[in-house]
């Protein structure tokens, strides 16, 4: 789990759950207070030095459950994404997405696996051999701001699924492992309360 030291209550607690299930597996909370990108690729170097089979990172703020964490190992794809929704542009939507005439366009939700060109990286599993892709380092950039100190957020997963696309590794999301981003969905509830009340 990546974090910058304050994960949201049920995301912390389904790390204790992985650990019950999975006692052979290193779950781990990867503290970082600056930059996401940077934590991104720091676990990347961890998953290297253990020889992980799977790396699966989850975002402090992303209740997926145990079942779906562990599912997403079992597909033994390159690269695959549990399904999480987030804010972007004015609306919600899946972080998962079609490369459609150089539009990114987010996908429909349906049911069971498939190929995307882009998926966010708030439930993301990646497979040893890409993880071992050390010429394309750092597999998450980093986007800077003007003084040249790091932006704490910035698109590093579109960053890596343009990497694994040029190198025809394959991006999948699997539609029925469905997390909740935890301070979206209080962002939507707040502004659906404050329309409620204006309206009445």
């Amino acid at each position: 789990m990546l974090t910058r030291g304050r994960p949201v209550a049920a995301a912390a607690r389904q790390l204790d759950t992985l650990r019950v299930l999975h006692p052979d597996w290193n779950i781990e909370m990867h503290i970082n207070s600056m930059c996401v990108s940077l934590a991104r690729s720091e676990v990347v170097a961890e998953a290297r030095q253990y020889d992980s089979n799977y790396l699966v990172m989850i975002d402090d703020d992303v209740v997926v459950g145990a079942a779906g964490i562990a599912r997403l190992p079992l597909h033994d794809l390159p690269v695959v994404s549990g399904i999480v929704p987030t804010w972007k542009d004015g609306r919600f939507h899946f972080a998962a997405y079609d490369l459609e005439d150089g539009i990114l366009r987010s996908i429909q939700l349906g049911s069971g696996i498939r190929q995307v060109y882009a998926v966010g990286a708030a439930c993301l599993c990646i497979r040893r051999d890409v993880l071992q892709m050390t010429d394309q380092d750092p597999l998450f950039g980093f986007d800077r701001n003007d003084d040249g100190t790091l932006k704490p957020f910035g698109a590093e997963d579109m960053t890596f699924c343009r990497k694994m696309y040029r190198n025809c590794v394959s991006v999948w999301v699997d539609q029925d492992v469905v997390g909740e981003h935890v301070t979206d969905i209080e962002m939507f509830r707040t502004m659906e309360e404050q329309c409620a009340s204006s309206d009445s």
